[in-house]
C-alpha cells in the first residue's frame, strides 16, 4: 500500500509535465506560414516562402529558393573529382558527365516548374518537382564504391523539394476546389 501511494506522485508529476510540453507545442509553431503547417521541415519551408502574401507567391518563392540552392550546388561539382580520382579516366569522365547532366536537369525542371506556375499548370509543376532528383549522380558513385562528397548538400536539397511539394499541393487542392465550384448545377 505504501508503494502505491508513493508511485502516484511521480506519475502525477510526469502527467503534469507532459501536459505543459503538449501545450507549448502550439506556441512553438507560431510564426509558421499557413502554407507550411503540414511540412515536415516547417522552419525551412517558412524561410523558403519568405512571408508570401498569397499561395501563388509562396509557391514561386519556394521554387526560387530551391533554384538558388541548386545553382550553388552546381558550382560545387568540381569537388567530386578528387573523390573519384582512383577510377580510370574513362569511368571518372563518365561519372562527372552524369553528375553535370543530372544537375543541369534538376535546374531545368525547377525552371520549368516556375513556367508551369505562371501558366497555372499545377499538374505539370508537380510532375517536374517529382523529377527533381540527384539519383543518377549519386547512383553512379555507389556503382563504383566511391564516396559522394556532396551527400549532405543533396540531402538538404531533397528537403527543399519536399517543402515545395507541400506548398504546391495546397495550390493543386485550391485549383481543384475552384474548378469544382465553377461547375454550374
Amino acid at each position: 500500500m505504501v508503494f502505491r501511494n508513493n508511485f502516484s506522485i511521480p506519475l502525477l508529476f510526469l502527467a503534469t509535465v507532459a501536459l505543459l510540453f503538449a501545450g507549448g507545442a502550439e506556441a512553438r509553431f507560431r510564426g509558421i506560414s499557413p502554407y507550411c503547417k503540414t511540412a515536415d521541415y516547417k522552419l525551412l519551408c517558412n524561410a523558403m516562402v519568405k512571408g508570401a502574401k498569397n499561395l501563388n507567391q509562396a509557391t514561386e518563392n519556394s521554387i526560387r529558393s530551391t533554384l538558388k540552392v541548386a545553382l550553388h550546388l552546381n558550382s560545387m561539382l568540381k569537388t567530386i573529382k578528387p573523390a573519384i580520382s582512383f577510377l580510370t579516366p574513362v569511368t571518372r569522365d563518365s561519372i562527372i558527365e552524369t553528375c553535370h547532366s543530372n544537375f543541369a536537369d534538376f535546374v531545368d525542371e525547377l525552371t520549368g516548374a516556375l513556367a508551369d506556375l505562371k501558366g497555372k499548370d499545377i499538374g505539370s509543376l508537380m510532375t517536374k518537382l517529382s523529377a527533381c532528383t540527384m539519383s543518377d549522380c549519386t547512383d553512379s558513385f555507389q556503382q563504383f564504391d566511391a564516396r559522394f562528397p556532396l551527400t549532405k548538400t543533396t540531402n538538404a536539397l531533397k528537403s527543399f523539394i519536399e517543402s515545395i511539394k507541400v506548398v504546391s499541393s495546397i495550390q493543386d487542392k485550391f485549383d481543384q476546389f475552384n474548378r469544382i465550384s465553377a461547375i454550374q448545377f
